[in-house]
């Protein structure tokens, strides 16, 4: 890993191709800084995956959003090593269930304990071998992949913000 970045990539670069074996529409799509093709471009190549990964330079949020619609998962493997990780709430992953997406998360953050409490993905150490495991797990079959899903969107509605602020607002209005 490396310090531009809180997400550990080249695990998940090891990951892909792993499971390209085994799911052969698998693909990653990778958004940020416009330079970190060039920064992961070696582990590409070695691994022989430049037809599943893309990467997209910061985009705008309705953007963003756009293309997590049109995503199977969302991962957040947030390495630590960012002074700001342990005592964060993740919006990114906030955005990934509230488009319905099973998230792949390490337990880094608090977001890691609705993930795991209302089964809306997977929580993980950070290496090849538990990240290859917990995506297959996740697309084990249509049933358990819906399953994920629906969890996923149930997180999301306790986080909805305009549920939250009405229920407020009524609590206060009672008052």
């Amino acid at each position: 890993s490396s310090s531009y970045t809180s997400t550990n990539i080249p695990v998940v670069l090891e990951s892909i191709a792993e499971l390209s074996k085994r799911f052969p529409k698998i693909n990653l799509a990778v958004v940020g800084f416009e330079n970190w093709q060039k920064n992961f471009q070696t582990n590409i190549d070695k691994l022989k995956i430049q037809n599943r990964v893309v990467f997209h330079s910061s985009m705008s949020h309705d953007e963003l959003l756009e293309l997590l619609l049109s995503s199977s998962i969302g991962i957040a493997l947030y390495t630590n090593e960012s002074n700001w990780t342990h005592f964060s709430d993740s919006m990114k992953v906030r955005d990934y269930l509230s488009c319905g997406l099973p998230v792949l998360m390490t337990n880094v953050m608090s977001t890691a304990q609705d993930i795991q409490k209302y089964r809306a993905g997977e929580i993980v150490e950070i290496n090849q071998v538990a990240v290859t495991n917990a995506i297959s797990k996740i697309f084990a079959s249509e049933e358990k992949y819906a399953e994920y899903q629906k969890n996923a969107l149930e997180v999301a509605k306790h986080y909805d913000i305009n549920s939250i602020l009405n229920s407020r607002l009524s609590a206060f209005l009672k008052n």
